[in-house]
């Protein structure tokens, strides 16, 4: 906190919102000095995978300040913290982070805790596992109380029933569920959020529940994470209050150049320690020599932005998302200067209303595109969940009956 503290210009400005907060929440809650020691003694006794193979690592000071954000606050006996974003670039050592979460839950969470780490792929969600699985194996190497094999690391003892769990996206069964902690690994690159929401949905009857999303930006800018980052960002600004999440975003600030080392240390953390500036710097002359795809490498992975192919979007939705405004209904209404198109339809399929209005003042153009769908015709359909999650957040106009009522449209 004194490193971000003592140089404002080499931190972007949501990793000083997050040290900002964390000291109102130490003002409010105080710090729970013995469970942050607690963990930081777990986390520097186990033995992660590294160059010279299993091996002990000592926190370096932005994981001390994640664990702290994550264990130092309390209130009436109950964790404040219940949900954590570690949003960073690759080689910052993510997954070996969070692998030690789900380990603490394992060893000192519920009796009966279910610690499940997810992924969008199979390989994805196994590396995280993998780290878990080599550390429970050095802790325990004669299985006396943990039973480690490829997806499911289950307590022997007595007194716990607690196990560790890896699943994915296309898991067959995820009934029956309940969930402690959560850990989705590269969860920027999901196209749905179905996952999520079947693992944090079956915590309810846990007191100190810990959902950790940790993930490097992507090319999915229509998935679900890209939405849920602009909520991240939104509490930290201070928009909304919410003391049980805790994020921790890693990015450029919005005038930084892609091409300066000062933007990259301020991106990357753990510059010198888990990943070199040579290697920002090789990559970065690759990425300008090896055109779009390369380049969109380095953005995504290494800058950790958001961003797509320029070759294949004539015009890119993040740059569509970035000078987009929000628009009432009010601010179409009677307007001289609008057209309107209708795209019409009968049962499963979306009706659409789509306003174009000029500005002449500003010489802009504005759209304004309302959905809509029979709530009859949701029942039983593949993506009713979906559907129903977009009409809650007001994306989608559901009407009555099992097919389009035209009369709302024209409403």
């Amino acid at each position: 906190m004194r490193a971000v503290a003592g140089d404002p210009e080499g931190h972007n400005l949501f990793e000083q919102l997050a040290v900002y907060r964390f000291l109102r929440l130490a003002d409010r809650y105080g710090i729970n000095v013995t469970e942050v020691r607690r963990f930081f003694t777990l986390y520097e006794h186990l033995h992660f995978p590294g160059k010279s193979g299993m091996q002990r690592y000592s926190l370096t000071p932005v994981q001390t300040f994640q664990f702290a954000s994550i264990y130092g606050f309390w209130h009436e006996g109950s964790r404040v913290t219940k949900e954590a974003l570690l949003f960073v670039p690759r080689k910052y050592s993510k997954t070996t982070s969070s692998a030690s979460l789900a380990i603490d839950d394992l060893l000192f969470g519920d009796a009966n805790a279910e610690s499940y780490t997810g992924a969008n792929s199979n390989d994805q969600a196994k590396k995280c596992f993998d780290v878990i699985r080599g550390c429970m194996r050095r802790l325990d190497p004669k299985e006396r109380r943990y039973t480690v094999n490829e997806q499911t690391i289950k307590s022997k003892r007595k007194d716990r029933t607690a196990f560790a769990q890896c699943l994915t996206a296309n898991a067959r069964t995820k009934d029956g569920l309940n969930a402690s902690t959560v850990i989705m690994d590269e969860f920027s690159q999901a196209r749905d959020n179905e996952l999520l929401t079947v693992l944090t949905t079956s915590m309810g009857v846990r007191e100190n529940p810990l959902t950790v999303i940790i993930t490097t930006a992507s090319d999915v800018v229509d998935g679900p994470f890209y939405e849920m980052l602009q909520g991240y960002k939104a509490l930290l600004l201070g928009d909304f209050e919410d003391d049980t999440v805790f994020a921790h975003i890693f990015e450029p600030d919005v005038d930084d150049p892609e091409g300066e080392e000062s933007t990259w240390r301020k991106v990357q953390p753990h510059m010198g320690v888990t990943v070199s500036l040579a290697f920002y710097r090789q990559e970065w002359q690759k990425a300008k020599r090896n055109g779009a795809e390369a380049m969109l490498a380095f953005r995504t992975k290494l800058l950790n932005v958001f961003a797509e192919n320029e070759r294949r979007s004539w015009i890119p939705s993040t740059l569509a998302r970035a000078i987009s405004r929000h628009l009432e209904p009010g601010d179409i209404k009677g307007r001289p200067d609008a057209m309107v198109a209708i795209d019409l339809s009968e049962s499963d399929d979306f009706s659409a209303v789509s306003f174009g209005i000029y500005n002449g003042r500003e010489k802009n153009f504005y759209f304004h595109t309302a959905y809509f769908f029979p709530e009859g015709a949701l029942e039983g359909h593949p993506n009713e969940r979906m559907y129903r999650a977009w009409a809650e957040k007001g994306h989608l106009i559901l009407t009555e009956g099992d097919v389009i009522d035209y009369r709302r449209i024209v409403d």
